[in-house]
């Protein structure tokens, strides 16, 4: 069974169902559910809160996890948190301040990006109409719009982006003024937790601090050629740790 067919990709602040389960074909996630159909969406919390509704389950199991960019969950509600009456939760950025409606739980994302990995009980394929039909009742509503009429916008396709390469060979082929770069500037947005102080005072130690531009041509010499090379000593590093813990050929797999 295709990709294709299991699921339609959405664009950010909308879900992705899968219809049916994954087959052991599908490596974009290691060690699929078996016994779940999962609903992705990929959130930008950015410009304003984000409403995720869900329905009444009658008691069908279901998790809605909530991963910031750090891929740390900081919420999950479902049958074991939250119950499975039917509810709105308010998925809100770092820096937001407003008002929510009476009776809406926030959930305050520490990141402006991040996503949810959805997951409803299917007790088999004969199960797949009503799990499908929860599914279709999963919707995310932007704060402004939440109990107004509201159509999601159609995706935007950045042609500048490349979908064809593996994110691991992208990271892999870029410099170290690009890497940290592009670190600097999603830190910004994507605060690092408290407990990453020790490892960001290092880094401004190099002049990579979250949303400033980062200049080796500033930094010495020395400095500038042991940076040379490392994010490929990074990404070989972990392969390696991946390898140690035999689940390479898996990982691996999910990447490329």
């Amino acid at each position: 069974m295709s990709v294709e067919k299991l699921h339609r990709v959405e664009p950010i602040n909308q879900f992705s169902n899968f219809l049916k389960y994954p087959t052991a074909a599908y490596w974009d996630v290691v060690r699929m559910n078996v016994d779940t159909l999962y609903s992705f969406a990929w959130l930008v919390l950015s410009k304003e809160p984000l409403v995720l509704s869900v329905p009444d389950t009658h008691d069908r199991y279901y998790l809605m996890p909530i991963i910031d960019a750090w891929t740390d969950v900081f919420a999950s509600p479902g049958k074991r948190t939250t119950g499975t009456e039917a509810g709105d939760f308010a998925i809100v950025g770092p820096n937001w301040t407003g008002t929510l409606p009476a009776g809406m739980t926030a959930l305050k994302s520490p990141t402006n990006m991040a996503i949810i990995g959805g997951r409803t009980q299917a007790n088999g394929s004969a199960d797949y109409a009503a799990v499908n039909a929860i599914q279709k009742q999963y919707h995310l509503t932007p704060l402004r719009a939440f109990r107004k009429p509201y159509m999601p916008p159609a995706g935007v396709v950045d042609p500048q982006i490349d979908m064809k390469t593996p994110p691991v060979d992208q990271v892999n082929r870029m410099s170290a003024e690009t890497f940290f770069n592009r670190l600097a500037t999603l830190m910004a947005s994507n605060p690092p937790a408290p407990a990453d102080a020790p490892m960001l005072a290092k880094l401004a130690r190099i002049g990579v601090v979250p949303g400033r531009r980062f200049d080796m041509s500033t930094l010495d010499p020395a400095i500038t050629k042991g940076l040379d090379g490392s994010v490929q000593a990074a990404v070989a590093k972990l392969e390696a740790g991946a390898r140690k813990w035999a689940l390479w050929p898996m990982v691996g797999a999910s990447y490329r």
